[in-house]
């Protein structure tokens, strides 16, 4: 850290981890913690989705569906996922608590004063069943 992200300015609030599983249509995210040591704690994790929009938005949601025998169930309803205006590149976090297994994930993010929505849809495995 100290060597090569403290120098180039970067903090843990501007760097991602994530991996997933399979590629093209069939590529599934996987959370992913990073941690500097082992903890001998075992809790329940948080498992948190963080989208950073490509352009500044003023209203972002998010829904969930389950995925049946690799198909996405229908989705539920629209949660929001922005308490204030977030500018382009900023993190956007939204938590996961609840959800386990395969999940379609769909995030819907709009500028102001438009009336057009930019979807992100992705499948994610939470772990538990």
């Amino acid at each position: 850290m100290d060597d090569v992200l403290s120098p180039e300015g970067l903090s843990a609030d501007r760097i991602g981890v994530f991996a997933w599983k399979g590629s093209g249509d069939n590529r599934i995210f996987v959370p992913v913690r990073v941690t500097a040591g082992s903890s001998g704690t075992r809790l329940e994790p948080l498992i948190y989705l963080s989208v950073r929009p490509s352009f500044d938005v003023e209203t972002m949601k998010w829904r969930s569906a389950a995925v049946n025998h690799g198909i996405c169930s229908p989705f539920g309803a629209w949660e929001n996922a922005l308490r204030q205006q977030a500018l382009a590149g900023q993190p956007v976090t939204v938590s996961l608590k609840g959800l386990k297994g395969e999940h379609c994930i769909e995030v819907a993010g709009r500028a102001e004063n438009s009336n057009d929505w930019s979807t992100l849809t992705i499948r994610i495995e939470l772990p538990g069943k």
